[in-house]
């Protein structure tokens, strides 16, 4: 029969002081364990309770800023989210990862203060485009072997909808001519 580990040889004759001897040696790993196990009985009744959401929702509410930064986040973006800071490119923007969400859901750009509300996907550079849409899992300042040529040009904004819009010159005469109404005579 296997002797257990409490009754260990130790140079004491009285075999509750053997066992004094080795809980006062040992009284780490044992509180531990009784910590473990006691956790893990927890832990099932939290996820039954459904604890683990509402603690899940206070650690959301605690990254994004507390209360007030939540409600401005949830108003900017639409979403709250909790996740590590990968990285900031030079215009501002924040790059987060969370593998607990699902995949293509799981990296996200929370976009600078300087845009507020007038956000797009064409403000995000070349280089955490490819890292947000899964090209590769190595954001820009990790990867050593990722190009830059002088002819590559620096992100500019995409200016369709706007005043500083590319239109084109065409040398085709219109079809239709627009009726232009004359002004009305003051009399």
């Amino acid at each position: 029969m296997a002797r257990h580990p409490i009754h260990k040889a130790v140079n004491s004759p009285s075999p509750d002081t053997q066992i004094a001897i080795y809980y006062k040696k040992n009284s780490q790993w044992i509180n531990n364990q009784l910590f473990l196990v006691f956790a893990y009985k927890m832990s099932n009744i939290a996820k039954y309770l459904a604890l683990d959401k509402v603690a899940n929702f206070f650690n959301i509410i605690k990254q994004n800023g507390g209360i007030r930064g939540s409600l401005f986040k949830l108003y900017r973006q639409d979403e709250l989210k909790d996740g590590q800071l990968v990285g900031e490119d030079n215009y501002g923007n924040k790059y987060f990862e969370n593998p607990r969400y699902f995949y293509g859901r799981n990296r996200w750009v929370e976009y600078s203060d300087k845009f507020y509300m007038n956000y797009d996907g064409s403000q995000v550079p070349a280089e955490w485009f490819g890292w947000l849409h899964y090209k590769t899992d190595l954001p820009p300042h990790l990867d050593p072997n990722r190009p830059k040529y002088k002819w590559m040009l620096d992100w500019n904004e995409n200016l369709s909808g706007t005043t500083g819009q590319y239109t084109p010159y065409s040398t085709t005469r219109p079809k239709i001519e627009a009726w232009q109404p004359k002004p009305k005579s003051s009399v």
